[in-house]
C-alpha cells in the first residue's frame, strides 16, 4: 500500500478570499482537515512543497487555505496540482475498502491463463494497479471489478479476464 494518499485537486484559487477551491480525488470522501500537513504535486518551484492547512472547509465548494500562503499569485501556482496526505493522518474507516495484501500471489486470466506473480501494487491517482511478472513478460493490471473476478486468498490465487490489449504476446 502506498504511504500517502491523492486526497485532493486544486481547481481554482479564490482572490477575494485567499482559499483554494479543491476537489476530492480517486472517490475519497472529503479527508483534509485543519492542521494536517500536506504534499503538494507536482513541486513547483515558485511555491512551498510541503503546506499545513490553516483552514479545510467542506461544502458545495470544498475550501482550503495554506498557513502562510496569502497572496494570489500563490495561490494561482497550486491550481490543477495534488494534495496528498500521509497514510497516518486519515482515519481508515473513511477510506473505505482497502487493496488486500496480494503481492506474491498468482495471477490466473480466464483469456490468457497463468500470466505469473503479482510483484508489486501500485497506488496511482485513479486507482491500485498490480505489476505481474510471468511468462507474458509484464504486464500490468488495473485493480478494478472489470479485470480482478475474484482473489482466493488461501490458494494465494487472482482470478481475472483482462483485455488483450493489457498483454504484450497476445
Amino acid at each position: 500500500m502506498g504511504r500517502y494518499l491523492n486526497a485532493a485537486q486544486v481547481t481554482k484559487a479564490r482572490k477575494r478570499m485567499g482559499r483554494l477551491v479543491v476537489q476530492p480525488c480517486d472517490g475519497l470522501p472529503f479527508l483534509l482537515e485543519e492542521g494536517m500537513t500536506v504534499y503538494v504535486v507536482p513541486p513547483s518551484l515558485d511555491v512551498p512543497r510541503t503546506v499545513v492547512l490553516r483552514e479545510a472547509v467542506e461544502g458545495e465548494d470544498c475550501l482550503v487555505s495554506f498557513e502562510g500562503v496569502d497572496d494570489y499569485a500563490d495561490l494561482v501556482e497550486y491550481v490543477g496540482r495534488y494534495l496528498l496526505v500521509a497514510r497516518d493522518d486519515i482515519d481508515e474507516e473513511l477510506l473505505g475498502e482497502a487493496v488486500p495484501e496480494i503481492d506474491g500471489f498468482r495471477v490466473e486470466d480466464a483469456i490468457f491463463g497463468d500470466l505469473g506473480e503479482i510483484v508489486e501494487t501500485l497506488e496511482n491517482a485513479f486507482q491500485a494497479t498490480l505489476v505481474v511478472e510471468g511468462p507474458r513478460g509484464e504486464v500490468m493490471i488495473p485493480f478494478v471489478d472489470e479485470f480482478v473476478e475474484d482473489i482466493d486468498e488461501e490458494a494465494g490465487v487472482v482470478f481475472t479476464r483482462i483485455p488483450s490489449g493489457l498483454v504484450e504476446n497476445a
